[in-house]
């Protein structure tokens, strides 16, 4: 029964978020970000016109044996918009 809940609650939540457009941007040197990236409207209250939220995530694993070992890396950075 509670693997049937839990299943439940993952299926409802993946089919909740789809209606939203993927706003994370991959950071590259070759990419630059645009006005048409940023998705809010300014107000004219604050003194900045834009304002993006950044993140990086990684990933590693150490795998091998006790004579031989690899390490195996993966790091993203990105823009929220």
């Amino acid at each position: 029964m509670k693997a049937l809940f839990f299943i439940l609650v993952l299926s409802i939540s993946k089919f909740s978020y789809a209606q939203f457009k993927d706003l994370k941007i991959a950071w590259s040197e070759e990419t630059r970000l645009t006005w048409e990236d940023f998705q809010g409207v300014p107000r004219v209250t604050i003194p900045f016109h834009a304002n993006i939220n950044t993140g990086l995530t990684y990933y590693w694993r150490i795998q091998g044996t006790s004579y031989r070992k690899e390490l195996e890396y993966k790091v993203e950075t990105f823009f929220l918009s």
